[in-house]
């Protein structure tokens, strides 16, 4: 199902339409904006949007707003992990009276962090040093016995309170209360920290109301926190948890219907809704439901799999991302732990859209120029699997490496550096008959390739640039928004910008638009298809627009 099911309409609930949609997500061409592949949310009985159907909506510009110099200083780049806290030898053994980990241990956090890196790519997420944060035992003013009714969350200068209270529903073992850990988390936060994770392996609770808790962030002090424990696969039994009709599942018609018949008397079978005929017209969740069945993971698996979208959601507040009205997506509220796995684990095009400008406003999303650091790792990982490639079939080469420039100041003062050696190895090779390949770490360097050529007496009046990328690489300093240096390698080649700092290449000429061919660009801003269509470009296989 693509649209929300008849809940929606009882509970009051009305989903945005696409144009209006397209205008949450920033788009001033709404014609340009698909999304036929993105599902509305479910609305099922008891969902979150079914009790609160009127939660505001947060467009991309209403998140801007929130994303101020105060609100996300520009010292703040990293993401910081914090491993469930060790305890001290006087700690009472917790983990004994937790039954979920009796034979099971939780998912390593280290495992987290791998997934949290990949799915904030262009920021550094980095652990939190070992024992920031121990538990320890209580004690009550002068008395000398542990409490039973709290224990100790040692931070490096204070040791902090946690009240404890028994497991709900005669349940064996006990639960913490979050807002004190979190408020120990504020305490540890570091001074580069755009946000900090906490991951716990026992069981939560809000305050005196609530069953339970998986997670939690007060996202305007940049820390969250996540519980491992109702996760675990162990319990799916207990929890009447409908493995077949997780993600992607959750949105099989069939099912939907079923669980809304419950609540809602059954429509008539002749009346087929829009929301299920639909299906037919998003050929990749049709295909993820029809190959769900068929997937099998083991428990730790499973186990990872879960606390890792929901460390990715609080993540997502800690980022002033507000809970999601506009599709099923990973920033959507949940009720239940059914309805929370029954949620995709991606952004939705405007979750999407305001994670895209964050990582280019206020992350580490290049670190250009700096040698084997983040991007400047690529070009020697595919050396290792190339050379071996080429000496198999005796194709004989050499390796030139590219001087480091990290004592030059700041990332566009190190780049043109590289850009500088870049054409002057080009131009070597060439004059020396060879065929250079360049591995490089960013767009750019392919403006100064093209210079090395002209300077080896190739002349690029007789050469055709392709470029194959998804983005359309064509802003210049001057436009709004997100000022990312290496969104700019086209503008740079073609002589639109940093004309002082490319007239300082070697043998760099603009290159004329009319050679310039762009093959599948999905991923531009309206200022630069303006200015390619202004200049003539020729664009191929022209994807629909997608933040990539």
């Amino acid at each position: 199902m693509l649209e929300p099911s008849r809940v929606a309409e009882e509970t009051g609930y009305e989903r945005p339409d696409k144009q209006q949609r397209a205008l949450a997500a920033g788009f001033a061409d709404t014609s340009a904006f698909e999304d036929n592949d993105f599902p509305g949310p479910l609305v099922l009985p008891n969902d979150a949007i079914d009790s609160d159907p009127k939660y505001p909506l947060q467009s991309f510009a209403d998140w801007k707003k929130l994303i101020t110099p105060t609100a996300a200083p520009l010292q703040r780049k990293k993401i910081y992990i914090a491993a469930p806290p060790g305890r001290t030898k006087h700690c009472p053994r917790l983990y004994e009276m937790q039954w979920p980990h009796k034979d099971h241990s939780p998912p390593q956090s280290v495992h987290v962090l791998g997934y949290l890196a990949a799915f904030y790519t262009g920021f550094e997420v980095v652990e939190l040093p070992e024992n920031t944060l121990i538990f320890d035992k209580w004690t009550e003013g002068a008395a000398s016995s542990p409490s039973d009714s709290s224990v100790a969350l040692n931070t490096p200068k204070e040791s902090v309170r946690i009240r404890k209270r028994p497991m709900p529903k005669n349940g064996r073992g006990f639960q913490l209360n979050l807002n004190v850990m979190l408020d120990a988390a504020i305490a540890v936060l570091p001074s580069d920290a755009l946000a900090l994770i906490l991951l716990m392996d026992f069981d939560m609770y809000e305050d005196n109301d609530d069953e339970f808790g998986c997670g939690r962030a007060y996202g305007g002090s940049h820390v969250c926190i996540v519980s491992s424990f109702r996760y675990n696969p162990s319990l799916d039994r207990s929890l009447e948890l409908d493995r077949d009709h997780l993600w992607p599942a959750s949105h099989c018609a069939k099912y939907v219907q079923e669980q809304v018949d419950k609540f809602i008397e059954p429509a008539e079978a002749d009346q087929e809704s829009k929301a299920t005929k639909s299906l037919q017209h998003s050929v990749p969740l049709a295909r993820a439901i029809r190959a769900h069945p068929s997937g099998k993971s083991s428990s730790y698996d499973m186990w990872l799999e879960r606390i890792c979208r929901t460390a990715s959601h609080e993540l997502g507040h800690c980022l002033g991302m507000d809970y999601c009205m506009y599709y099923a997506c990973i920033m959507q509220g949940s009720n239940s732990i059914a309805e929370d796995l029954g949620q995709p684990p991606y952004p939705c095009p405007i979750d999407n859209a305001k994670l895209y400008a964050l990582i280019e406003m206020r992350g580490d999303a290049a670190k250009v120029g700096i040698h084997r650091h983040r991007v400047g790792e690529g070009p020697e990982a595919i050396l290792a699997k190339l050379q071996p490639a080429l000496a198999e079939r005796s194709i004989s080469h050499r390796v030139a490496i590219i001087d480091k420039v990290d004592d030059f100041e700041g990332e566009i003062g190190r780049s043109f550096a590289v850009l500088r050696q870049i054409a002057v190895q080009t131009k070597m090779a060439v004059t020396k008959n060879e065929f250079p390949i360049i591995l490089a770490g960013n767009c750019s360097s392919s403006a100064a390739v093209l210079a090395g050529l002209n300077a080896a007496g190739l002349d690029q009046e007789d050469l055709d640039v392709f470029w194959p990328d998804a983005h359309a690489d064509t802003h210049v300093p001057d436009d709004p928004g997100i000022g990312y240096f290496d969104s700019m390698g086209i503008a740079m080649l073609t002589g639109l910008c940093w004309k002082g700092h490319m007239n300082d290449i070697e043998g760099h000429n603009p290159f004329h638009f009319s050679r310039l061919h762009l093959l599948g660009i999905r991923s531009y801003e309206a200022e630069e298809m303006t200015r390619l269509h202004d200049h003539d470009a020729s664009i191929l296989f022209l994807r629909r627009r997608t933040r990539v």
